[in-house]
C-alpha cells in the first residue's frame, strides 16, 4: 500500500508491505483481522523505521519517518 504526503510544496511516498492473518473471535464477536510483519518497501522519506511490525491498537507509532 502507498501513502502520498504532500506538504509544504513537496511530494513524499512511503510504500508499506504487511501480511494479515483472521482470528476468530466467537460467533457472536465474529472475526478479527491481525495486520503482521509490517515493512517499508520503498521511500522517498530519508530512513523511514519500523518501531512496532503489528498494527496493534496499543501502539503509538508503527513507522517513523523523518523530514528534512
Amino acid at each position: 500500500m502507498t501513502f502520498t504526503f504532500k506538504f509544504e510544496g513537496r511530494e513524499e511516498t512511503l510504500t508499506v508491505g504487511y501480511e494479515t492473518s483472521v482470528q476468530v473471535i466467537s460467533v457472536d464477536c465474529g472475526a478479527f483481522t491481525n495486520y503482521v510483519n509490517l515493512s517499508v518497501i520503498n521511500s522517498t522519506f530519508t530512513d523511514p523505521q519500523v518501531l512496532v511490525n503489528q498494527l496493534s491498537t496499543h501502539a503509538t507509532v508503527n513507522i517513523q519517518i523523518s523530514v528534512d
